[in-house]
């Protein structure tokens, strides 16, 4: 499986460092297509919900535990109707034709969007795939919902484009130093995620960029300092909550001070303990990049 890249932008001609007040235009366009049919679990939290989902998994085969360990990439703007090329190239590297195909053979928990993958072109395009996505999953038996994600940090790395707002890349917020402004990001980027159905992010980067050689963070880093990084990922995650978007804090601690890509090359830090530590913590001991994988 292909992982997700580091230099794409999002759709044709996003080049991804100049804000677009556009989100009104967003959301317009997806309402247009109607709502999002699954934005959430099967059951609440607390006492009740944990009873449910217990219940439920109790009921799962292990097939179906299993499918839901995975999030997957599938190609095509349809769930059930997409491009000739993308069956062929679903039918080679998945065995199966389509995205809801995908998930009555697999029951896989996740689906994650790429502009090459042709799964972002437009905003309504986008809410009918996820809207088709949904109703795959929940036609099957469990009825459960699959949580759509992408890679939206802004800056170079922006799997959706125009007319989504697009801020600058983490580096030029950190240059601001602004941890309102990195909120404001979240919420904003976050409401128009999940107007798409998208409900989690694989964003913001909280790697601490100290290596100038790094080919693979550089400027999608909020900069060099550890406790400055911690505070604007902290509010950015924040803004990502406030609009009911789950973000996923990345890469591994210390990526941030290697010089090869983890896409292509195995990234190794001979650092002693110590020296490993000051560099990826804050000084108030806040980890500046939980592990993941790359993307």
């Amino acid at each position: 499986m292909r992982d997700s890249g580091t230099g794409s932008t999002g759709n044709t001609g996003n080049t991804g460092n100049t804000a677009q007040p556009s989100r009104r235009t967003v959301l317009a366009a997806t309402a247009g297509a109607g709502a999002v049919l699954a934005v959430s679990g099967t059951a609440h939290a607390g006492p009740s919900g944990d009873r449910k989902l217990r219940a439920l998994i109790s009921r799962m085969t292990l097939e179906e535990k299993v499918g839901q360990l995975f999030v997957m990439r599938v190609y095509g703007h349809s769930a059930t109707a997409p491009d000739q090329a993308d069956i062929d190239a679903n039918l080679k590297e998945l065995g199966v034709r389509t995205a809801a195909e995908l998930i009555a053979t697999y029951r896989v928990g996740g689906i994650i969007y790429f502009t090459w993958a042709h799964n972002t072109r437009t905003p309504h395009q986008i809410a009918d795939l996820s809207n088709g996505i949904q109703k795959a999953s929940l036609d099957q038996p469990r009825g459960l919902p699959v949580l759509i994600a992408t890679d939206q940090e802004h800056g170079i790395v922006a799997r959706v484009g125009k007319p989504a707002t697009l801020f600058p890349g983490a580096m030029a917020i950190g240059a601001g130093g602004s941890r309102s402004d990195a909120r404001t990001l979240g919420r904003i980027g976050g409401a128009e995620l999940r107007a798409l159905g998208i409900l989690q992010d694989y964003s913001p980067d909280a790697d601490v960029n100290v290596n100038p050689a790094n080919p693979v963070i550089g400027v999608r880093s909020f900069g060099a300092d550890p406790d400055a990084v911690a505070g604007l990922v902290a509010a950015e995650v924040k803004g990502y909550q406030q609009s009911g978007v789950a973000a996923t804090a990345k890469h591994f601690p210390g990526h941030g001070d290697t010089a090869v890509d983890s896409h292509f090359g195995f990234p190794v830090i001979t650092h002693s303990r110590e020296l490993w530590g000051s560099s990826t913590r804050s000084p108030s001991g806040r980890p500046s990049g939980p592990a993941s994988t790359p993307s």
